[in-house]
């Protein structure tokens, strides 16, 4: 780890690379390596970062030349189940490599079912670069949830531009906080709204998902909530709305709101003195991950979040409501 300079190397889209630039100016580290999952792109993206080219992500991991890999665009990564993606995660991460990625990896429930993805410890490595939950200000929330009372009511909004993320990710970033929340959903009905003049697309890869979706989770005990994901919403917000017994919480990248049962104001949001941008939040998260003796983000539990999305995106597809137990036996192989 000693031998790692502080700086980062990146794989990227080249329309991310404004945003990675500030990213590093924020941190006052280096971009040392970039490349690209585009076609053809990896010099291009590296020219513009006065980086070294790199042209193959798992060569990247293998040989970073920096403490922190970002994958901003993940590509086709981890979802190959005859290739070494998940030993080649994992070796980075043992020798102290930070590896962050905007994208889940594995890339959908299908990849995690695999062999290469079931093996002990393979995807302990995944590190989500900027999750919500992880968020300074949903970690205060956290706090006063019992305060609150169980939730019986919840809205989240996780928003991008194109030039930040996909789909994809915010679509995840948003499943993994309401399912850490208010536990797995029995069922979700989901609608895709694809970018204007274009036909709606349902991939089963959450890669490849572009445009926004609409999302109604409910729970056999009466609870619901709805989730709105979009990267061509412009600009990067992330808002949750907790609705219980005891009042209503809004909590955002500002901070947090509290109204008790009556309206009365139990909690404010601080005064905007910090940026909320996507650079910004990725910044944070980074430096973060590099601070020793930072204390572990808590775990990601990657099968019920995988499940979950791929039900919304089979419902966006079929139009019907799914069941995640379906999803899971149908993966089981039952």
């Amino acid at each position: 780890m000693s031998d790692l300079p502080n700086a980062i190397s990146a794989w990227l889209s080249p329309s991310q690379a404004p945003m990675l630039r500030r990213v590093g100016e924020l941190l006052h580290l280096p971009i040392v390596r970039a490349g690209s999952p585009d076609l053809g792109q990896s010099h291009a993206v590296a020219n513009d970062l006065l980086a070294q080219p790199a042209t193959d992500l798992r060569q990247l991991l293998v040989d970073p030349q920096a403490r922190v890999v970002l994958i901003l665009a993940a590509g086709s990564f981890g979802t190959d189940p005859a290739s070494a993606d998940a030993s080649i995660l994992a070796a980075a991460a043992s020798r102290g490599v930070r590896v962050l990625s905007l994208d889940p990896i594995p890339a959908s429930a299908l990849d995690l079912a695999s062999p290469e993805w079931q093996a002990p410890g393979a995807t302990a490595a995944f590190r989500p670069l900027s999750l919500f939950r992880h968020s300074p200000t949903v970690r205060d929330a956290l706090e006063l949830l019992p305060d609150l009372g169980p939730i019986r009511l919840a809205h989240a909004e996780l928003l991008a531009s194109p030039d930040e993320t996909s789909l994809g990710s915010r679509l995840f970033d948003g499943i993994e906080l309401l399912l850490s929340l208010m536990g797995d959903p029995d069922t979700i009905d989901a609608s895709p709204v694809p970018p204007s003049g274009l036909p709606i697309s349902t991939p089963d890869s959450l890669r490849k998902l572009a445009g926004g979706l609409s999302a109604h989770l409910r729970w056999t005990d009466g609870r619901a909530a709805t989730l709105t994901a979009s990267n061509h919403a412009g600009g990067w917000r992330r808002r949750v709305l907790l609705i219980a017994d005891k009042g209503r919480l809004t909590v955002d990248d500002v901070g947090i709101e509290w109204r008790d049962v009556s309206g009365s104001l139990r909690e404010s949001p601080s005064e905007r003195t910090h940026h909320t941008s996507a650079a910004h939040c990725i910044a944070h998260a980074v430096a973060r991950a590099l601070e020793p003796g930072s204390p572990a983000d808590p775990p990601i539990h990657l099968a019920p979040v995988l499940c979950a999305a791929q039900a919304a995106m089979l419902s966006a597809r079929t139009r019907q409501t799914e069941s995640l137990a379906n999803i899971s036996r149908i993966l089981a192989g039952q």
